[in-house]
């Protein structure tokens, strides 16, 4: 599995899908950290990695979100 790094190491959260262009080669970027990837194939078995992340991720903004919510039910009390 070939990679490189990002020059940029932030997310993009504007990012609209397309491809990044290194000369005349297409990469395909993770969001999730700085790595680029030559192949849609390989990016999706490298998120595979990610996956884990992702899953801690949505626990704890469902837990912020049902503390928030609970939070707006107390005020209005």
């Amino acid at each position: 599995m070939s990679f490189q790094r990002r020059k940029d190491s932030r997310i993009n959260e504007n990012y609209s899908g397309e491809w990044l262009s290194l000369g005349n080669k297409k990469a395909y970027p993770c969001l999730l950290c700085e790595k680029t990837f030559d192949t849609g194939p390989a990016l999706g078995g490298h998120q595979n990695a990610h996956r884990k992340e992702r899953e801690e991720a949505a626990n704890i903004w469902m837990c912020n979100l049902i503390i928030l919510s609970k939070e707006n039910q107390l005020r209005k009390i």
